[in-house]
């Protein structure tokens, strides 16, 4: 995903929670803009899970950034 692509999605007001699908297939859910950091670059996204484990993502290996739907009531 380009960096112009990645701007676009951290930037946005208010957050929405994001689901983040890598080449691999893997997926990563954002729930909480604390809970995500972005290099100046924007070559590395760095996510914060649950217990304390953490992941450092190239950003060149994003296939798509989606806001996560809203549960149904």
């Amino acid at each position: 995903m380009s960096s112009e692509g990645i701007k676009e999605v951290v930037k946005k007001q208010p957050f929405s929670p994001l689901v983040i699908k890598m080449t691999s297939g893997a997926t990563f859910e954002v729930n909480h803009p604390e809970f995500f950091a972005v290099s100046p670059t924007y070559r590395r996204i760095y996510l914060f899970l649950d217990d304390e484990h953490s992941e450092v993502i190239d950003t060149l290996l994003i296939e798509s950034i989606r806001v996560k739907e809203a549960a149904s009531p």
